[in-house]
Formats: C-alpha cells, structure tokens, sequence
C-alpha cells in the first residue's frame, strides 16, 4: 500500500532503566506517516512541536500534553522497575517500550494497533477484536491479568484510543499540516 492510500499516526514511548546509556531516561516521538511531529524526553520535560504547523495547536494543547508526558514519565519509569522484577533483574541497561498507531485508509476504513515490548522484544499486545491484553512471554501474564481485569478493563480504553481518539487527532494533524504534507509530495 502507497503513501497516498493511507495515513498514519504512530507514538513510540521509551524508558530506559538506568541512566548513562546515552538516551534520555524516557521519551516519546509522535509521527504522522514517517515524519516527526511531536517530542518529549526526560531532558527537557517538555512536549514540543516538531513541525510548523504542529503549533497550530495552541499553548495550551503543548502544556496539556507536557503534564500527560510527565505523569507517563513517572509511571514508565516504575513500570521498567516492575518488568525487571519479573525477569529477577537488579541492574543492568534495559528498556521498556510502549508503541501504539491508528491507520486511516482512503476508503475511509480504519486500524489500529497498540504493544509492549522489553528489550526488543514484544512483551504484551491489546488483541484490539476482543479488547484484551495478550502476554507474548510468560513475564507479562500478570501484568494481562490485571490490566483485563474487571476494575481495570485496560484493554477497553486502549481499543478507544487507537480505533477513535487516534482517528480524531490524525484527521486533525492530517488537515493542519495539509499544505506542507501535500508540498512534500507524502
């Protein structure tokens, strides 16, 4: 599928263990298609624009979004401490990452995806049909359990994001950034 059949909005959200291996302790890049739009790491604790009309959307949506980045940093930082719990790991450079993307097709059709992985490897994913967190390695069985839980039914708020809330804002990124997209020839 072609560039102009689809568009897509993804985040990669990173935590890193420990610091001194080179990477901000945590962070997370937005993109539409293969183009940086979005920032925030550890360093500047900022989420910032990365393209002109990214600002399109006003101081307050910037400093909404840093308080979001913050409050995930924090929650990041101690969910890497709880996955090296499980592996019996006390130290080490290990890194934990969280990756979610919504697709939305010409035909208007739309998919979605959303997975965890730990040292490059997939540690859980939302199976988005049933709403329901998968493990992919024996490590995560407890983390799935609870976050499909009746009091927790992560799985249902994930499967909203990427099938409606991502959608909304890839339309709204696609229709700010339109003249620079179409200028790129994306």
């Amino acid at each position: 599928m072609s560039l102009s059949d689809s568009r897509t909005l993804r985040y990669y959200s990173t935590v890193v263990s420990s610091p001194g291996s080179g990477l901000p302790e945590f962070s997370i890049i937005g993109y539409l298609d293969d183009r940086e739009i979005a920032n925030y790491n550890s360093d500047t604790r900022q989420y910032l624009p990365k393209t002109e009309w990214m600002k399109k959307l006003g101081s307050d949506y910037w400093e909404k979004e840093t308080q979001i980045g913050r409050s995930n940093e924090a929650v990041s930082k101690h969910g890497v401490q709880t996955v090296m719990e499980r592996y019996n790991q006390t130290g080490g450079i290990h890194i934990f990452q969280r990756m979610y993307s919504c697709e939305l097709r010409d035909d208007g059709t739309t998919d979605g995806y959303y997975q965890l992985g730990y040292d490059g490897k997939e540690f859980m994913y939302l199976d988005t049909k049933r709403a329901l967190w998968m493990p992919t390695m024996t490590e995560a069985q407890i983390s799935t359990q609870r976050w499909n839980s009746p009091e927790e039914r992560a799985g249902e708020r994930q499967k909203n994001y990427v099938e409606n809330i991502c959608i909304e804002w890839l339309k709204t990124h696609i229709n700010n950034g339109k003249e620079d997209l179409e200028k790129r020839g994306d």
